[in-house]
């Protein structure tokens, strides 16, 4: 049974960075993971390579935070039913080749590509339905497909996701 916690914000490259230093050197320490968008997989899947030994949900009242931190002490996950989820469909996934040279938007069409490029940029619907001469509503619909396929909760997390 391990016999601390550390709660760590995983929103901070600073907490990410520490966890595996601070694992080699606590082993009797449980990891819980915070800031953790609990709908994007591959946060919840590089949350648990990082080594946490559970996450708390953004939404967390301080009794989740006490049964969550309690169950990890004894060894168990408990996860929610979305991260559950997130975890399931990142699992599903194939495995992209880390030799790979191909672009990650490759998965796009054209307009998907130059849409992404644009948001990436940090431009609103409106400034891209203007730059690529189409209606707010069909960037709004090319934005969803692409957040969809990239299995990213919001536009900021697909910027993120991208960098990587």
């Amino acid at each position: 049974m391990k016999t601390s916690i550390i709660l760590v914000d995983l929103a901070d490259e600073a907490g990410r960075a520490g966890i595996s230093t601070l694992r080699r050197r606590l082993t009797d320490t449980c990891f819980m993971g915070l800031s953790v968008d609990e709908t994007a997989a591959d946060d919840v899947l590089a949350s648990a390579r990082l080594g946490c030994n559970g996450i708390v949900p953004r939404n967390a009242t301080l009794e989740d935070v006490v049964r969550i931190s309690r169950a990890a002490m004894r060894g168990e996950v408990v996860v929610s039913p979305t991260v559950a989820a997130s975890m399931m469909r990142a699992l599903a996934r194939p495995e992209r080749d880390p030799n790979a040279t191909d672009d990650p938007t490759g998965c796009l069409t054209r307009r998907e590509r130059e849409i992404c490029s644009l948001v990436c940029d940090g431009l609103t619907n409106k400034e891209i339905a203007r730059e690529v001469n189409r209606s707010v509503g069909t960037v709004k619909n090319h934005v969803r497909s692409i957040l969809s396929k990239f299995d990213v909760p919001r536009r900021t997390a697909l910027t993120a996701h991208l960098r990587r």
